[in-house]
């Protein structure tokens, strides 16, 4: 039980990044679907630097930028030039699926793996290791415990900050933000680009702290997808949100323990994270709707 504990704490940390920094462009009416494009190239760019360098913060620092820069690409077309954002996000999650296949192959290796790269020096809490339950707390990595410490952080930037206020009411009512001088696309944009930051430190911890600095073709796995159902599920709020996160990490751990001890199923079961998430959109619009109806029965 320890293993799968540990492993949900780890593998929620890459989705429930992703998810808090979306929550932002969310809340601003802005639907970013280039979460798995800009996680995916940050997963590459710090996989490569780690590969080339053996530096963890190098890592950090150009995964976030690389990140950074999509997010600006994806601000300038969707909401300076007001394109499509579903068209521009497919697009960036195209470019980043091909682009970082392109330099693999060019490479001419199959995967990047930074054979000498060792993350025993960061982590955290190693004397609590053997301690039961709390041995699947301890271990990680500081990018790992400060995942969740955003949950925290995100609510307090939402909801007690000028520029929390500014992000919902740029996307629940902009013709009144505009009427009391509020810029709704620089609003825009600094959500988008919080996203950006979050989906670049998610990179980092998937490729990085899951994977030890091993980076495979599309190893992200749809986990930005993941993210967006989280938010909506959650309804843009980072406490509810990042429980569906966890809950998907959950079901990630849970299938890898699955795999090891029912090899006959293993290729089944690592759909099971994928339906549940399904399964938990589904109930979720269920309520939603029900709720909907019942207000306008009692407005009625």
């Amino acid at each position: 039980m320890n293993n799968i504990l540990y492993n949900t704490v780890l593998f929620s940390s890459p989705i429930l990044l992703c998810t808090l920094g979306g929550i932002f462009a969310y809340k601003a009416n802005v639907l970013n679907i280039a979460l798995e494009g800009m996680m995916l190239t940050a997963a590459f760019v710090a996989a490569l630097t780690v590969y080339l360098t053996g530096s963890y913060l190098a890592a950090v620092a150009l995964a976030v930028g690389v990140s950074l820069f999509l997010g600006v690409v994806f601000s300038v077309f969707g909401v300076s030039r007001k394109g499509n954002v579903i068209i521009i996000g497919l697009a960036l999650n195209l470019f980043a699926s091909g682009f970082t296949a392109l330099i693999l192959r060019r490479m001419g290796i199959a995967k990047l793996v930074a054979a000498d790269f060792s993350l025993t020096s960061v982590r955290l809490f190693s004397g609590a290791a053997s301690v039961p339950f709390l041995g699947a707390f301890a271990n990680h990595t500081l990018l790992t415990y400060l995942s969740y410490a955003l949950i925290f952080a995100a609510g307090v930037l939402m909801f007690k900050t000028k520029t929390g206020v500014y992000i919902r009411v740029a996307g629940e009512n902009p013709e009144a933000a505009r009427a009391v001088g509020i810029n709704i696309n620089r609003v825009r944009y600094a959500a988008v680009l919080i996203g950006a930051a979050a989906c670049g430190l998610a990179g980092v911890s998937l490729a990085v702290d899951c994977f030890g600095g091993v980076y495979a073709v599309n190893m992200t796995f749809g986990r930005g997808f993941i993210a967006i159902a989280a938010i909506y599920c959650g309804r843009g709020y980072p406490l509810k949100a990042a429980l569906y996160a966890v809950l998907f990490g959950f079901s990630n751990a849970a299938a890898m323990y699955l795999q090891l001890t029912s090899a006959a199923a293993a290729r089944l079961l690592t759909a099971v994270p994928y339906v549940m998430i399904v399964v938990l959109l589904t109930v979720a619009s269920v309520l939603k709707n029900k709720g909907n109806s019942l207000r306008g029965f009692y407005n009625e």
